[in-house]
């Protein structure tokens, strides 16, 4: 395996929001979004072709950039980078690509050749809408008109649009939609553009609310009542108050969920709050802290020859507790789950030419779980917990949901279902199916929990994708192989702003495991054969170094083990 470098070129960004309760008065929002990763500037930017431009390359690139302006002087934008008098009408799709490599190749006559990977389909309501195009060559001819510079002769008509102008120029904004039991607000990732003003950015992130969410979250979420949308536009007004006028009274249910939704909704460091009239009449005040929650970072474990272990916290204590297990559970273990503040616990032994699953609260006697239709297991994937009393386990491409007594149901059976990771709402999954990412709601409904129909495929980098976690509530961290190497790749959960890490491992390695903090982004991950490794914006590590506590007893400080011992790390959670 090749040596793991020590930085990497960009960020686990994550828009990390915490939750906000009703109570009488003023509402705080705490732990904002800073409002997407583009300019943010209220003037619009000039994506027309430039005056005496000679770069063949610049051109091309500026080009598949200008699909940014908006739809009403879109095509006369684009039209400027084409030689004059050149025929051409371009498709009314906005095609997102990502440009894998730009050159010139020597053909004889003026070419630019551009390799792109197709992400989705941008639409008119801010969603990146999977498709199946994989990756194409494209080639461009360049014209020199002398005096003037270089042009481009008609290309094929499609309208395409690289992933590094949406970067530069559009906000990936979340909208929230409260889940069918109006207990948890669920993130649907949307696109506006970064110069728009707050006012305008509002008033579209309000209608995309009351269009409703992307189509495969309509089965885990509520639509906003009709009745009550906005009579007009968002406005901006006292103290960066941002003002909607709802069109109706909604009943005083309704009101409570509509007021955390739009505030979670609207929430940027440039507004300190939300004032929600009907017809004209203030009816509640909505205070939107700039304060950021702090979080706790989340207890960290592996498991080193068959025991499991903690592992330290960059600013936790050197003398950590012992975990929550058993001797005799505590040993010959494959995979550990604890939820949190380790209250319970799911483990995976081996047993015989097969394995098995066990649950309980932690410290105390676990049950043995009989996965229906599975007398024995030959591979149980790293389990995950919904909340402190249910589960989900991958057993043999056979999805199920496990209680804390023992009892399992079967929720889905995927063939080549592989891995799977939940977002930290606990309403949407990211899947691996035939080492292709896809993304599938889970609906909650009286303690049971049921699978949505997966969405198409999410075109990744990855020409073999091995494991998914969330990295983040709109975010997720995927890892496999590549045409050059088997790397992590962080990226939006609809495929778009993918940055493949510069950490690579030898192609015909595996990354078996991997699992995400949702908080922070930071990701933990086994390779096969090679050990277990953190991700984080520093780049990768080893984890042998930071193995800590004993399995009884206090623990002693780290503990000399080799790289190759520790497997399946995991986060409390």
């Amino acid at each position: 395996m090749r040596r793991l470098s020590g930085a990497l070129a960009v960020l686990l960004a994550g828009c990390l929001l915490a939750g906000c309760g009703i109570q009488p008065g003023p509402v705080d929002i705490n732990g904002r979004p800073e409002g997407g990763a583009g300019t943010n500037s209220s003037k619009k930017p000039v994506l027309t072709r430039p005056e005496n431009i000679d770069d063949a390359i610049g051109l091309v690139s500026r080009f598949l950039e200008a699909a940014a302006d908006d739809g009403d002087t879109r095509e006369a934008t684009l039209r400027s980078y084409l030689q004059p008098e050149e025929q051409w009408k371009p498709g009314s799709v906005i095609n997102l690509v990502h440009i894998l490599e730009i050159t010139k190749p020597t053909l004889g006559g003026e070419v630019v050749r551009v390799k792109v990977q197709y992400v989705g389909e941008l639409n008119s309501r801010g969603i990146i809408e999977p498709t199946a195009r994989g990756q194409e060559t494209i080639d461009f001819q360049i014209v020199d008109l002398p005096g003037r510079g270089v042009y481009l002769k008609a290309p094929r008509p499609e309208l395409l649009f690289s992933d590094s102008g949406l970067r530069s120029y559009f906000d990936a904004r979340p909208i929230y939609f409260w889940d069918n039991t109006g207990s948890e607000l669920v993130p649907d990732l949307r696109y506006v553009h970064s110069y728009l003003t707050e006012e305008e950015k509002g008033k579209r992130l309000v209608d995309f609310l009351y269009e409703g969410p992307a189509s495969w979250l309509d089965v885990t979420v509520s639509k906003l009542p009709p009745a009550t949308k906005p009579l007009d536009r968002v406005v901006l007004g006292e103290n960066k108050t941002i003002v909607v006028n709802l069109s109706t009274q909604p009943t005083p249910a309704e009101q409570a969920l509509l007021i955390k939704q739009l505030a979670k909704t609207l929430a940027v460091q440039q507004i300190s709050g939300l004032m929600l009239k009907v017809q004209g009449q203030p009816v509640a005040p909505v205070a939107m802290s700039p304060q950021e929650t702090t979080t706790v970072s989340p207890n960290r474990y592996a498991v080193v020859k068959g025991v499991v272990h903690r592992l330290s916290v960059p600013s936790g204590p050197d003398n950590l507790s012992p975990v929550k297990l058993s001797a005799e559970d505590n040993k010959n273990v494959a995979a550990a789950a604890f939820s949190k503040s380790e209250g319970a616990v799911m483990l995976v032994h081996p047993d015989l030419d097969g394995q098995r699953l066990s649950v309980g609260r932690a410290g105390a006697k676990l049950n043995i779980v009989a996965l229906p239709g599975l007398a024995r297991p030959k591979r149980i994937a790293q389990p995950i917990w919904l909340n402190g009393e249910t589960g989900l386990v991958l057993a043999d491409e056979r999805l199920f949901q496990v209680m804390l007594d023992g009892r399992a149901e079967e929720i889905a059976s995927i063939s080549k279902l592989t891995a799977f990771s939940v977002a930290p709402e606990g309403h949407r999954l990211a899947l691996v199916v035939g080492n292709q990412l896809r993304m599938a709601a889970l609906v909650h409904k009286e303690g049971e929990v049921s699978l949505g129909q997966a969405q198409p495929m999410v075109p990744t980098l990855l020409s073999e994708v091995q494991s998914v976690a969330f990295g983040s509530p709109t975010q997720l961290v995927a890892a496999g192989r590549d045409e050059v190497a088997v790397r992590v790749v962080p990226m939006n959960m609809d495929g778009a702003w993918q940055t493949p890490s510069r950490d690579q491992l030898e192609r015909n390695l595996r990354i078996v495991h991997l699992v995400a903090d949702g908080r922070s982004g930071n990701a933990l991950y086994e390779v096969e054969g090679f050990g277990s490794y953190q991700y984080s914006f520093g780049g990768s590590e080893p984890l042998n170094d930071k193995v800590r506590s004993a399995p009884s007893g206090p623990s002693s400080g780290p503990l000399d083990v080799a790289k190759t011992d520790v497997r399946a790390p995991s986060f409390e959670g």
